[in-house]
């Protein structure tokens, strides 16, 4: 689709509530929740309660329900648009969304940003090594030494 992101967003969010998602032999739809337009939810027809909820940032996707509602919604959305093959945070297993880490633990759901936190560290660490490269070619001689195994050790292990 080359249309931009607000064209999408509105295509996008009219066309998830029709999407019909076949549950044991009930065809129920996601209907958007009142507290996050980002957020979708899918309830059981005669409990109301909650099978699978769908967030979404711009045309990322981010599915959490039991096993059956996860496949259906998959499933419907899949019949709807073309779309990468889902991956699962299955025990110890993480996958990333918007930056955050989340794995599947034996005592729950774990969310961090650690690989995202690094990756800052790393990007400030060559940054700072860059501008002192800078000051000891230039005036600082006696730096160079120093910067240049810092910049090794940044090269070979970051």
């Amino acid at each position: 689709m080359q249309e931009s992101p607000a064209d999408w967003a509105s295509y996008r969010d009219e066309t998830l509530p029709t999407i019909g998602i076949w549950i044991q032999g009930k065809k129920i739809f996601l209907e958007r929740s009142a507290y996050d337009n980002n957020m979708w939810l899918l309830r059981c027809p005669e409990t109301s309660g909650l099978l699978a909820v769908l967030s979404i940032y711009v045309d990322d996707l981010l599915l959490s329900g039991t096993p059956e509602a996860s496949e259906a919604v998959w499933a419907a959305i899949k019949e709807k648009w073309r779309i990468s093959e889902p991956e699962y945070a299955d025990l110890g297993r993480a996958i990333t969304f918007c930056g955050f880490e989340i794995r599947q633990e034996a005592d729950g759901i774990h969310v961090g940003q650690a690989k995202y936190v690094q990756s800052l560290l790393d990007k400030r660490a060559q940054a700072l090594v860059g501008e002192i490269l800078w000051l000891a070619t230039r005036t600082r001689a006696d730096l160079a030494y120093g910067v240049s195994r810092q910049s090794y050790k940044l090269h070979w292990t970051g």
